[in-house]
C-alpha cells in the first residue's frame, strides 16, 4: 500500500468473472470505506451509448446499432489475439452468443445486447483483433445490427447506470 495525500492505495484481486487480474481500489485511510477508482473507467463514452450487464456496448444511429465490449471488459481480458465474429446476415436475438474474444489469458463469449440482422461486421478485427484493445468504442467495434425492436435498446443499461454497475461490481470483488 502507497500513501496518497489522505488515501490509501490499495491492489486487491478481482472476482471478476474470466480473468482474476487485479484492479485498483481507493480506501480512505479516515473511515476505511472503499471508494473505487472510477475515473479509470469513467473513460467509457457518456451519452446514447448502452450497455449490458456482460460489458457489450450498443449505439444506435437510426435502426441500426454498432456493437462491441466496453473499456472495462477489454481490461479484464488484457491483449486480444484472436475474434470470432458472427456471420454477415444472420438473425440474432438479444442475449445470443455472436462470438468470442480471445485474449492471452483468457477466451470471453460475446453476446448481442439486441436483436435484428447482422448488417456488418468488422472484418478488421481478423486481421488486428487488437483494436478491440486499442479502440474499444472506435475501430474495434464487433458488428453492426438492424434493430427490430427499438425498446430492447433503451432497456439496456445507460452509461451513468452503467457506471454505477461497474463501482458496485467491483466493490464487491
Amino acid at each position: 500500500m502507497a500513501l496518497v495525500g489522505r488515501r490509501l492505495l490499495c491492489l486487491r484481486a478481482s472476482l471478476s468473472s474470466h480473468v482474476g487480474q487485479r484492479s485498483t481500489s481507493w480506501c480512505d485511510s479516515r473511515t476505511g470505506s472503499l471508494a473505487l477508482l472510477a475515473r479509470k473507467y469513467s473513460s467509457e463514452p457518456r451519452g446514447k451509448y448502452r450497455y449490458t450487464k456482460s460489458h457489450e456496448w450498443a449505439l444506435l444511429e437510426g435502426k441500426t446499432a454498432t456493437v462491441g465490449i466496453s473499456n472495462y471488459a477489454q481490461e479484464k481480458l488484457g491483449e486480444i489475439v484472436f475474434a470470432e465474429l458472427p456471420k454477415l446476415g444472420a438473425q440474432v436475438s438479444k442475449g445470443d452468443a455472436i462470438g468470442v474474444l480471445e485474449s492471452v489469458k483468457a477466451a470471453a463469449e460475446v453476446y448481442s445486447p439486441v436483436g435484428g440482422k447482422v448488417t456488418a461486421i468488422n472484418e478488421s478485427l481478423q486481421s488486428e483483433p487488437e483494436l478491440v484493445n486499442k479502440e474499444p468504442y472506435g475501430n474495434g467495434w464487433i458488428m453492426k445490427v438492424e434493430v427490430k425492436d427499438a425498446v430492447q435498446y433503451d432497456s439496456l443499461l445507460s452509461s451513468d447506470d452503467y457506471q454505477k454497475y461497474l463501482r458496485d461490481e467491483l466493490s464487491v470483488s
